[in-house]
């Protein structure tokens, strides 16, 4: 019974060890046209096939499209209200202010 445990556990290690192997997973990659660009150091094992994994789930969820730019018909400016904060900026935007200072908002002058 220790033998065919043991023969087991040795099977079981080559067949990952033969899952795992570059010559296996390079050439897929490669075939695709993903290419690691990276060099891969010797004592690295599954490189490939963890980079063929990354590029299948990749593929599988795309990142969400970018926010839509807002055009508005006013002034036909493009507003992209995740950069601005929602609001929309004015060529001469501190020279429109009015001040409140001295406009009779508060306690009346006796």
């Amino acid at each position: 019974a220790v033998v065919s445990t043991q023969s087991g556990h040795y099977g079981r290690g080559h067949w990952k060890w033969l899952c795992e192997h570059d010559v296996v997973w390079k050439p897929k990659c490669l075939r695709r046209g993903w290419d690691y660009g990276k060099p891969i150091p010797s004592y690295e094992r599954a490189v490939w096939k963890r980079f063929y994994q990354q590029q299948v789930w990749d593929l599988l969820h795309p990142p969400p499209p970018p926010p839509p730019l807002d055009i508005t018909e006013e002034d036909g400016m493009l507003n992209n209200s995740a950069e601005s904060g929602g609001r929309r900026s004015s060529a001469g935007g501190g020279a429109r202010k009015k001040s409140l200072k001295g406009q009779g908002h508060g306690k009346p002058k006796a």
